[in-house]
């Protein structure tokens, strides 16, 4: 059966006015002619390429001069032949079928051969019309190259940053996400449930959007940049210290339409800077420190000398003696307090020697059962094959008792005190950062307690001198135990939680096997006059005081020594 343009309604409206279907119309001839000139205008001027297409043979029967330029090809050079020449070999048939094309039409994206041999991407556009009195499909080839290019750039632009590690998310004026790269998605995504969409409110909590964010999104919104810093909880699993940053996103009329939120991790460096000030600030008490105990310890010999003189010209009266010997015991429990801040200022007198940490504790073990009490526990578990520590034995004692002393207080009257020592390996990669300690091999002692324990501010400032949280003026045992650690090259850290005790571990470095003990020496690298001598020294002038025939006054006494 012949067919008609009846048969394609969508047809009807698209004929050429050309066709024959104005040669039965009354009226002058020449304005069909008018209109075909006119229509011929539009094809050919028409700046996509243009190919008509017999439905039936999918032949082309004519092309626009654009098709030159789109495709390389003159328009006599495609008249007459087969729609499909201008498709890839593989690919010899168009993707939807010719009569789907010349019923409906259709919008979609070809591969096209160029006259020059390279494969081009068009839009093709097929449109059933009527061309004269046959049916045909008009096919209108746009060029895409330059969408394509966007394209492939929108997926650079993308694929950097999903490849970034900052977090990054677009926020609408509602505070909702309207998209987010993909450690966004990572660090807030709950089991890869999709971001986008979601409240910021939702998912950061209502405490830390009302608190850090609201307000500064709100100016972001205004126009204004907006950089803070916040800590952030991921999810109740990981808190992370993050610097954001939050720039208006201008829309195409010139208006803000959201927020560009860039979340950066800086954890690792606020802990590092947070420990570089409280390693310049305890080198500066350690520094005040220093320096008072050897002012103090200049007094504490005057009074030692001039008590002893005094004791020789009482001739027995015991009541003034025991005031005398009053004044003794607070000069000791003074004496006590220098040591400990000399230990604390690096400026006590070391006498290293190689030891075995296990003979070491095995021999203390008996004094320290005796201070700590029947009802707390005493626990031993060192290994006997520990590598040997080069250390001074006093100043061992001095940090072990210390170390002790906190537990038992805060076992307050019973509980369990637990001592380890072990062989461990600093790496590289922890070395200086969770133990402060350079790479290396290390002998830890550790002492645990199962009592109170301490919370988070307390163990930031526990190793400052005269820090307590059981009485003022207390608390310098911690940093006399921290300096000796310090000048045995090790490291003293705690691990703590409130009601579950606490743990004291202490690093040492291990000594290399046959390797010579040292001569004494200063920790400090300076000549430093320890306070025992200092003490014999005051012992001997007031020696020389006493067997002068006139006992001297106390400015003179002073002046002698």
């Amino acid at each position: 059966m012949k067919e008609t343009s009846s048969q394609y309604p969508l047809a009807e409206a698209l004929q050429p006015p050309f066709t024959t279907r104005f040669a039965g119309q009354a009226g002058s001839q020449r304005r069909p002619e008018a209109k075909e000139d006119s229509f011929r205008q539009v094809f050919n001027g028409f700046p996509d390429a243009l190919i008509v297409i017999d439905s039936r043979t999918m032949k082309i029967i004519a092309a626009n001069p654009a098709t030159h330029w789109v495709l390389g090809y003159r328009q006599d050079e495609l008249v007459g032949r087969p729609f499909d020449v201008l498709m890839p070999s593989d690919d010899r048939t168009c993707r939807v079928s010719a009569e789907r094309m010349a019923i409906y039409g259709g919008v979609f994206v070809q591969d096209f051969i160029h006259r020059d041999g390279r494969a081009v991407s068009h839009d093709l556009t097929a449109t059933p019309i009527v061309w004269g009195r046959q049916t045909a499909i008009l096919a209108t080839l746009r060029d895409i190259r330059e969408r394509e290019g966007a394209s492939e750039k929108l997926r650079r632009y993308r694929r950097i940053v999903d490849s970034s590690s900052d977090l990054m998310s677009l926020i609408g004026r509602d505070y909702r996400l309207q998209t987010v790269n993909r450690a966004f998605q990572e660090a807030f995504g709950d089991g890869g449930a999709e971001m986008s969409g979601r409240s910021l409110r939702e998912v950061l909590g209502d405490a830390v959007f009302d608190t850090h964010v609201k307000q500064r999104l709100d100016s972001c919104l205004e126009g204004e940049e907006v950089c803070f810093q916040a800590w952030v909880d991921f999810g109740g699993r990981r808190r992370r210290f993050m610097d954001i940053a939050l720039y208006p996103h201008v829309n195409d009329d010139e208006k803000v339409g959201g927020a560009v939120a860039i979340l950066r991790d800086i954890t690792r460096t606020r802990r590092l800077e947070d420990r570089l000030l409280k390693a310049r600030k305890m080198e500066s008490i350690a520094t005040l420190a220093g320096g008072i105990s050897h002012q103090f310890n200049n007094a504490l010999f005057v009074i030692t000398g001039n008590l002893e003189l005094l004791k020789h010209h009482l001739d027995g009266r015991e009541d003034t003696l025991r005031c005398v010997q009053m004044i003794r015991d607070s000069v000791t429990r003074m004496e006590r307090l220098t040591r400990h801040l000399l230990a604390y200022a690096e400026g006590g007198k070391y006498r290293p020697q190689h030891i075995s940490l296990y003979d070491f504790i095995t021999s203390t073990m008996p004094l320290v059962r005796h201070t700590i009490g029947s009802d707390i526990r005493l626990t031993v578990e060192v290994d006997r094959e520990l590598s040997p520590v080069k250390v001074d034995v006093t100043q061992m004692m001095m940090m072990l008792s210390i170390i002790i002393e906190n537990a038992r207080e805060a076992l307050a009257g019973s509980g369990r005190i637990t001592i380890r020592a072990d062989d461990v390996v600093i790496a590289e990669s922890a070395a200086g950062a969770a133990s402060r300690c350079r790479p290396g091999q290390y002998v830890r002692l550790s002492v645990s307690d199962d009592g109170m324990g301490m919370d988070r501010a307390t163990l930031e400032r526990v190793f400052e001198p005269f820090f307590s949280t059981k009485q003022p003026g207390r608390g310098l045992g911690l940093a006399a135990a921290y300096g000796i650690a310090r000048n045995h090259n090790g490291w003293i850290s705690l691990r703590s939680e409130p009601s579950r005790g606490t743990t004291v571990d202490i690093f040492l470095p291990a000594a290399e096997e046959g390797a010579e003990d040292s001569p004494e020496s200063s920790s400090g690298g300076e000549s430093v006059l320890a306070l025992e001598s200092l003490k014999t020294i005051a012992m001997k002038k007031a020696a020389a005081m006493f067997c002068l025939a006139t006992p001297p006054s106390t400015s003179q006494a002073a002046e002698i020594l």
